[in-house]
């Protein structure tokens, strides 16, 4: 916001449409009352769920009333990357919750300016996904929530002289600029945002105008190259429901700051709240051989000398939490567990196929430290259509007494070993840097046990 207060009335910004969770992230405000104004613009039928600031990066949630209801477990957190990580004029805000069952964590920062600092940006990045201590605090947020996005003034910039980049920009010509854009440059080479994923930049570079108008500065005493500082990136987790980008824009309207404003809307699903226990046994998920494969060479080689122990613990809202959902150890270098030491886990829902869009956290141990963590999706436990017709050709017709899945996992432990892995998962660190492969065999199955009545209690 440059310092100033908005000329404009948030309903400017987002249109007159209703929306059913508002984020509002800004940066170099100094306005603790910003967002009062905020709510008056939404109107009473909105409620302002939770706030989170350092200094001069704020964000607000803003629900509506409808929903107020649905919505649990909120957290909020921040990290400061300005001067020795101590000081707030650059870092991140975040704020995390549940919306029935599906989780969502919204991230606003400001990152480190000036052209040349790539690095610096790249730095802060990865402090704040290391740091910002929101769900496992001792861990990433990037595998931990079903839905990740992150917006603010990222600060990356285009590698182009002033003159170019304003012509390129007045023309529309949005490809020629993007090839020159250090935010996809870094994203392209892995850097930083791995995982992430961000809408066509079909609006003009968002930075630098000249305050009180829309054209772009770059005669002024800064000489700013034009750029697409202010960014909206969003990153879901394997087997989340879906997270759709409908539009992702700028708005030239207010004319108060040196930035324009970026706008998306997304259309999300979301998972209802799980029915009451059944009278009768839950569903169970069955494991068969577990490995993990490092991709540092000496990680894989370091034999059982060391002493290092290896375990691989479970986390899911589903999961029958007083259960021991974990594996036990081992010292084997690459880990590996069979059926004998990995716990069958019990699922309270007694309906195989609630579980079809849903995921299950794994996070490795080394010792009692969480050293990488990644999502399985649930799916790769289901019965296929290609399932029933390998069961099929394997164990004959299936029998009118007999369950599909029954069947379809003797066929595979038929097929064993001509079988491909029921699952692979590339594990993160608290990074998000891929250390991990973790491979599961068949067979990998949800399987539900006789119930002498199928009603809810």
């Amino acid at each position: 916001m440059g310092g100033h207060p908005p000329d404009r009335p948030v309903e400017g910004w987002i249109g007159n449409e209703t929306y059913d969770i508002v984020v509002l992230c800004v940066q170099e405000c100094m306005y603790d009352t910003l967002f009062e104004g905020v709510i008056q613009d939404l109107g009473d039928e909105y409620f302002k769920l939770e706030v989170a600031s350092i200094l001069t990066v704020k964000m607000a949630v803003f629900v509506h009333k409808n929903h107020v209801v649905k919505i649990r477990n909120i957290e909020r957190s921040y990290e400061k990357t300005g001067i020795g990580n101590i000081v707030g004029n650059k870092g991140a805000v975040a704020i995390a919750f549940q919306f029935h069952e599906t989780s969502f964590c919204f991230i606003g920062s400001h990152l480190a300016a000036h052209q040349a600092r790539v690095e610096e940006r790249n730095k802060d990045y990865h402090n704040i996904v290391s740091n910002i201590g929101v769900g496992v605090t001792s861990f990433s947020p990037l595998e931990q929530f079903d839905h990740l996005i992150w917006c603010g003034d990222l600060n990356y910039r285009l590698d182009l002289p002033r003159e170019e980049a304003a012509s390129l920009a007045e023309q529309g010509r949005w490809e020629a600029l993007q090839q020159h854009d250090q935010l996809l440059a870094e994203r392209a080479k892995g850097t930083v945002f791995h995982s992430f994923r961000e809408g066509p930049l079909e609006f003009p570079p968002t930075y630098k105008y000249a305050i009180g108008s829309r054209k772009y500065d770059i005669g002024g005493k800064k000489q700013r190259v034009p750029s697409w500082c202010d960014r909206i990136l969003w990153s879901s987790l394997a087997g989340a429901p879906p997270l759709v980008q409908q539009r992702y824009c700028c708005y030239d309207g207010l004319t108060s700051s040196d930035h324009s404003p970026v706008l998306s809307v997304f259309e999300a699903c979301t998972l209802l709240p799980a029915p009451p226990p059944a009278r009768c046994a839950p569903v169970i998920l069955t494991f068969g051989r577990l490995s993990l494969l490092f991709f540092t060479a000496a990680q894989n080689e370091c034999g059982s000398a060391d002493g290092e122990q290896y375990r691989l613990a479970f986390r899911a809202f589903f999961l029958d939490p007083k259960a021991q959902n974990e594996t036990a150890a081992t010292a084997a270098c690459p880990p590996v567990w069979d059926a004998s030491n990995v716990p069958p886990l019990a699922c309270c829902v007694p309906d195989p196929a609630f579980y079809t869009t849903l995921h299950m956290l794994a996070l490795l141990y080394r010792k009692d430290t969480i050293v990488a963590q990644g999502a399985i999706p649930m799916k790769a436990a289901m019965v296929s259509s290609e399932d029933v017709a390998a069961a099929a050709a394997v164990s004959g017709p299936v029998a009118a007494d007999d369950s599909a899945v029954t069947a379809v996992r003797r066929a595979r432990e038929k097929r064993a070993s001509t079988t491909s892995a029921a699952f692979s998962v590339t594990m993160t660190d608290r990074r998000g840097v891929p250390v991990a492969q973790l491979n599961g065999a068949h067979p990998f199955t949800l399987e539900q046990k006789d119930c002498e009545e199928a009603a809810y209690r």
